[in-house]
């Protein structure tokens, strides 16, 4: 279920329920295990009420109490910022040309990234978009809270806090494939979570956003890293930092 709930409102996206009874209500797009599609949003949901039914906590008391507090992120990481850290929070911006800006579809054409929540950067400009709990699209945090959240995610953790067990992370980031690939498909292969196909080595996972952040962990080199821009351009720059990191762990 790829695809956001035709007709609803800026009220909706905030309300947890209301979003989650929505997405229940949709048909899927095709049979399970036959084709894989970005949920770009709707991931927010399908997952984090799985997690909420099977632990019993909101998905923000998990963040806060798996994540933030033992890796002292309290004041770093946030699904839904609280009123006094609003003035922290960068103004997002993007080009005059960027496609962003460019004519939407209406919204009565079901869509994963809907009208409604575009121009992206304008919608996360807003308070009540910044206080809702999105997991999948609004998250608001430092890149050293992401460098530091994958750097968890390492064997061995951080700072003696290991995240998830390396057996765990090897599911994690093994390529899914779905039941209608053939042999030779040159389609990517997705991981259980992770978007980002091995940037900076074959031992890498990660996640890009929107605009050119990015987060992600290698294995072999034990590097986290963390990239966050509040102007949202297309250009080279985050490959040639890549590449820069790549000469400094050779050295």
């Amino acid at each position: 279920v790829p695809n956001m709930p035709v007709g609803i409102s800026q009220a909706d996206l905030g309300n947890w329920e209301t979003m989650c009874a929505k997405i229940a209500d949709l048909r899927p797009v095709s049979p399970p295990g036959m084709e894989y599609a970005y949920h770009a949003i709707t991931y927010s949901w399908t997952v984090g009420e799985v997690i909420r039914r099977v632990d019993g906590r909101s998905f923000q008391q998990m963040l806060h109490d798996e994540i933030c507090a033992p890796l002292d992120l309290t004041n770093e990481m946030f699904v839904g910022i609280p009123d006094e850290v609003e003035p922290r929070v960068a103004i997002l911006e993007a080009k005059a040309d960027d496609s962003a800006n460019h004519p939407l579809p209406h919204d009565a054409t079901p869509q994963a990234i809907p009208a409604l929540v575009q121009p992206l950067h304008e919608w996360m400009n807003r308070p009540d978009a910044r206080r809702a709990c999105i997991p999948a699209s609004n998250g608001i945090m430092t890149a050293r809270a992401i460098a530091r959240h994958y750097a968890a995610l390492l064997p061995g953790g951080v700072d003696g806090l290991e995240l998830l067990p390396p057996e765990r992370i090897r599911l994690a980031t093994e390529t899914q494939w779905p039941g209608n690939s053939k042999p030779g498909d040159q389609r990517p292969g997705h991981r259980l979570g992770y978007g980002v196909e091995p940037l900076f080595s074959v031992t890498s996972f990660g996640h890009g956003g929107y605009g050119g952040s990015i987060g992600f962990t290698d294995i072999e080199s034990r590097l986290a890293f963390g990239f966050t821009r509040n102007r949202f351009v297309s250009d080279a720059s985050l490959p040639r930092i890549v590449e820069i990191l790549q000469e400094i762990i050779r050295r």
